[in-house]
């Protein structure tokens, strides 16, 4: 998602007790925060727009997408190496290894908007990458696979309440997709869900208002369409200086502990005042497939249970645009850091890619 914003980071904390069958994360604790050069790579594109991440292997390498819609270079996502100082304790140290454009079906990169890329997990040989399309315009959204070299393999069935119709208030909004992507950790179950409710279905998020989305859980071992389930996205919190001001809070990133237990990440925008961020467990315990329900809201059928882990409020840091989180692998006393990113939208006046650990 573009947000104009003040300034990006990526930056890392660790978590106490992260297992994927003991209750998740029990505490968190900052450790530092590195920003990242657009000109790191050299050449004519930027690095920027990071929007996904997903660790690579246990030696500290992550996939980092790129939601550059193939306008400042192909799309495309980028190999981060990243490590923690000696002591475990300090500002990360992150090496841009690389970038691997993505070919759409026919092998070529994909046209200029031709998607929107904002999503990024990683399986058995295997990259899934989820696109929000561009609903204004009738492109639809999409979960696609790919092979570590970037070649698409096919497209996830997608139910069709999720897409946009000419002339109807159907589908995602603009600009409020498919902005979340995780795999859980056997491979088997792959997540995503809408950052906003769909039009059809519920208002978007604003002051006072929470908005109804949905969880979409698919079964990579059996097929199918996916499983889906009710997600309350929180309410804007604070009133925007002018009524007519774009203002969101959406659900921007997932990671899977099992099939039923993630952490969702929701960020919020109000220009003139600033952003939000704050990261909650989830359980879908007990909660029924929601797939053959439409008008949800009227049924007033129970959702998710959100648990508020952390306000990024209380790190005592300025705060923006952050999109991307991943787990890296254990530390020596078995807690593990968690990675997060910021996207700074191609806006190098303003903005910076940080990675917060």
């Amino acid at each position: 998602m573009h947000r104009r914003c003040s300034w990006i980071a990526c930056a890392a904390l660790v978590c106490g007790s992260v297992t994927a069958g003991a209750g998740g994360p029990t505490s968190l604790e900052l450790l530092g925060e590195t920003a990242i050069r657009a000109d790191s790579l050299g050449g004519s594109v930027p690095l920027g727009g990071l929007s996904g991440l997903t660790l690579e292997d246990r030696s500290g390498t992550y996939l980092a997408l790129s939601d550059d819609r193939s306008e400042n270079g192909p799309a495309r996502f980028y190999r981060l190496k990243i490590t923690l100082p000696a002591g475990e304790h300090g500002n990360p140290v992150v090496v841009v290894e690389g970038a691997t454009t993505l070919l759409a079906q026919g092998g070529k990169p994909f046209p200029r908007r031709g998607l929107d890329p904002e999503g990024i997990a990683l399986g058995r040989e295997r990259i899934y990458v989820s696109s929000e399309g561009e609903a204004k315009v009738g492109q639809a959204p999409f979960v696609q696979e790919f092979d570590l070299q970037g070649r698409f393999l096919r497209e996830l069935p997608l139910p069709k309440r999720y897409l946009p119709q000419a002339g109807a208030a159907r589908g995602v909004r603009d600009n409020l997709g498919f902005e979340s992507l995780a795999l859980s950790p056997d491979g088997r179950y792959l997540f995503s869900g809408a950052e906003n409710g769909l039009l059809q279905e519920s208002p978007a998020s604003a002051p006072g208002v929470a908005s109804l989305s949905r969880l979409l859980r698919w079964d990579l071992e059996r097929g199918g369409a996916p499983a889906e389930f009710l997600y309350r996205v929180e309410a804007v919190s604070l009133t925007p200086p002018a009524p007519t001001d774009l203002i969101v809070n959406g659900l921007v990133e997932l990671i899977a502990l099992d099939r039923e237990r993630l952490l969702a990440l929701e960020r919020q925008w109000v220009p003139g005042v600033g952003v939000e961020v704050k990261l909650y467990a989830v359980s879908l315990a007990g909660l029924a497939d929601a797939a053959e329900v439409d008008a949800p809201a009227s049924l007033a059928l129970p959702t998710a249970h959100k648990t508020l882990l952390l306000d990024f409020a209380d790190l005592g840091l300025p705060l923006d645009n952050f999109e991307g989180m991943a787990f890296g692998p254990p530390l020596a006393d078995g807690r593990r850091p968690l990675f997060i990113v910021s996207d700074d939208n191609f806006n190098p006046d303003l903005q910076k890619t940080y990675v917060l650990a």
